[in-house]
């Protein structure tokens, strides 16, 4: 503590009090420095990171909202090349952009000790995410990669899925909201047939439609690492949903599929209540929004009387169609399994 504060004082800048409260308890292993009034400045990440090259207690470091220039993020960089301690990095809402995403690549490809990396809402592009790609084909310590909120795109995606295939440690990828379509959806389906590590996939709110679902459920079908799949508020249409509804019945690891607020009808409906009732590995499925009709009605009720292993459920009901939802209670009445 001493030296951190003597340090402060030759820049010229107060202690940061999070800091020395970490720093003065050997049992607090958590340095959270994000959403402050006012972000860190220069010298306040100067005197932290000179600090941070000698600790070895610190595991989880948090530096939400702090505008972290290239210079800073240089500063930050050749503390993750040489402490190993710290596990677990947050660095959401910098706005790193391409350049900080570029310096921080490097630092990982000699870091021994990140094994989870948030870089959510930051501007990274496909550059940023290319060099990522690259720093993490042979990283054997990051299990946990948060770039939702960014600029990915099909290409960035692309180049993640390809390194991807060799990588052996990654095991939860969060993508939501990064404009991939079915280009970047193939590529990441492609990915699937070979890593056998990936157990959650997190591809919300992007642009994936039925060719791109098709390529995943491609990769659905011979993946035995894949637990969560979310597919929630994309393009994906009876065409999507038909592909992982016969990939659903060849896949013997996957526990939850979100579907929900997309462009299902009846279709789709029908093919995914269909394998359910022969998967027995399933817990979740989202359903949500999508336009079940009768047909979709009387699948999900059959599906719900013989499938033994769903927990939940999530359908929306049409307004009006009083049939449907006696049919769908009728069936919830013989079920014990479900609950939610």
């Amino acid at each position: 503590v001493a030296s951190y504060v003597n340090n402060c004082s030759l820049l010229n800048v107060e202690p940061l009090l999070e800091y020395v409260m970490a720093l003065s308890d050997p049992a607090n292993t958590i340095c959270s420095l994000g959403e402050r009034a006012k972000p860190l400045s220069e010298n306040d990440l100067v005197c932290l990171c000179n600090s941070l090259r000698e600790n070895r207690t610190i595991t989880l470091l948090e530096l939400h909202c702090n505008q972290l220039s290239g210079s800073l993020m240089k500063e930050l960089a050749a503390v993750i090349i040489t402490n190993g301690s710290i596990k677990t990095l947050k660095l959401g809402k910098n706005n790193l952009h391409d350049e900080g995403a570029s310096l921080l690549s490097e630092a990982l490809e000699q870091n021994v000790g990140i094994e989870e990396l948030d870089l959510s809402d930051n501007g990274v592009g496909n550059m940023g995410v290319v060099r990522l790609a690259q720093a993490i084909v042979g990283n054997t310590h990051l299990v946990t990669l948060d770039l939702q909120r960014n600029q990915i795109g099909d290409e960035g995606a692309s180049a993640f899925a390809r390194s991807a295939e060799r990588n052996r440690a990654l095991r939860t990828i969060n993508f939501r909201f990064n404009n991939i379509s079915n280009v970047g959806a193939e590529a990441i389906g492609d990915a699937l047939r070979f890593n056998q590590a990936l157990t959650e996939l997190d591809l919300g709110g992007n642009a994936i439609a039925g060719v791109g679902c098709e390529g995943i459920a491609a990769g659905l079908e011979v993946s035995q690492t894949l637990l969560k799949l979310n597919l929630r508020s994309n393009a994906v249409s009876d065409r999507g949903a038909v592909a992982l509804g016969r990939a659903l019945l060849k896949n013997v690891s996957l526990v939850a599929l979100y579907l929900g607020s997309n462009d299902i009808g009846p279709e789709g409906v029908v093919t995914i209540a269909n394998a359910w009732k022969q998967n027995s590995t399933l817990e979740t499925v989202d359903l949500q929004g999508s336009l079940m009709g009768r047909s979709g009605a009387a699948a999900v009720a059959d599906a719900i009387r013989t499938n033994h292993s769903i927990r939940e459920l999530i359908l929306e009901i049409e307004s009006g169609d009083r049939s449907s939802a006696q049919e769908i209670a009728n069936a919830l009445r013989s079920n014990t399994t479900l609950t939610e």
